[in-house]
């Protein structure tokens, strides 16, 4: 959701800006003497974080968990929350507490990505390690996925939440980028075709 920006200059205002939405569009207050790259840059910055909490509050995050851990045998967390703070994780979680944290970054993402991360940290409530044992409890919803991309990149698989930045990318529009690897143990199937 794009939203229209109204620009207030304060001569009072020294070195802080400020947003909030009135009547649906974002009113930004800025210093007096910012610069138009500075107008702009500030412009960017808030309303790409409005959008981002827009987009996080249309998702029910405890109600996909419960979903997504029924379907595919998982516990079901204690909480499950969207964070802020999380720069280089899409997702974290407290095995001892059952607490799933989904990075705000990923709201714009498509749901089948989101729900992918919130499997990926709801199987380290089972199993801590990325090991055998991970993926398997894993592998089921990877393989539904990559379904849905039939056609388009298979048969590689989408290896969306690997807790670093590359795997999901974003472009400079803004607009989600999913970046796609194939897996160790597909690449030896790839090259014998």
């Amino acid at each position: 959701m794009a939203f229209e920006v109204t620009v207030i200059r304060s001569p009072k205002r020294r070195k802080t800006a400020q947003a909030r939405l009135v009547d649906g569009h974002l009113e930004l207050r800025i210093p007096g003497r910012s610069s138009k790259a500075e107008e702009a840059r500030l412009v960017g910055l808030f309303r790409a974080r409005f959008e981002r909490t827009t987009a996080r509050e249309s998702t029910d995050l405890p109600a996909r968990a419960k979903r997504l851990a029924r379907t595919h045998n998982l516990p079901v967390p204690t909480e499950i929350r969207w964070v802020s703070n999380q720069s280089s994780r899409w997702g974290s979680c407290t095995p001892s507490t059952g607490v799933v944290r989904l990075s705000d970054r990923l709201a714009p993402f498509p749901v089948w990505v989101i729900d992918y991360v919130i499997v990926h940290e709801l199987a380290h409530l089972v199993e801590q390690r990325h090991n055998a044992r991970f993926a398997e409890l894993v592998s089921g919803y990877r393989c539904s996925a990559s379904r849905q991309l039939r056609g388009v990149l298979s048969p590689a698989r989408v290896c969306c939440c690997s807790g670093s930045l590359r795997a999901l990318g974003r472009t400079s529009t803004s607009r989600p980028r999913i970046l796609v690897r194939t897996l160790p143990h597909e690449r030896s199937r790839l090259s014998q075709r």
